[in-house]
């Protein structure tokens, strides 16, 4: 004998789980798409004091050619820790970014926003496979 409520309160779990997984994706590949793209050289490395003593780094300022051809220097959001080492650390590091033309601040590196849509998108078949066994489980 099944017990339904657990096994549907399950799936709607599960569904309500991929729902957001996949809303997150296609928010960030709309960014992705939509975004204007630029390559950007750091030109300053900035110190970071954040409200705890964890949150003491640093933050590459940049610069970079904006879509309506004004070149722009923003202090970006990318915090790197104090003791680590990253290229983005080196004045004279150049990447390849995209933002919105409302938000300069927000930011992201290309290759950053595409690992971050594969691993949502690797994520999300986990609560894909349990909807599907459980849809399964209801013939069986």
């Amino acid at each position: 004998m099944t017990n339904y409520p657990i096994y549907l309160g399950t799936l709607a779990v599960a569904t309500i789980i991929l729902f957001l997984l996949l809303k997150c994706i296609a928010k960030k590949y709309r960014f992705l798409k939509n975004g204007f793209r630029s390559r950007a050289t750091v030109i300053k490395i900035a110190e970071h004091h954040g409200n705890r003593m964890t949150e003491f780094g640093y933050v590459p300022v940049v610069q970079f050619m904006a879509h309506n051809g004004q070149m722009r220097v923003v202090r970006t959001d990318f915090f790197l820790e104090r003791f680590v080492s990253n290229p983005k650390l080196e004045v004279g590091y150049e990447f390849d970014i995209v933002y919105q033309k409302d938000d300069l601040k927000g930011m992201m590196e290309i290759s950053t926003l595409k690992g971050v849509i594969f691993t949502y998108s690797v994520i999300a078949v986990f609560p894909g496979v349990i909807i599907l066994i459980l849809i399964a489980g209801l013939f069986y």
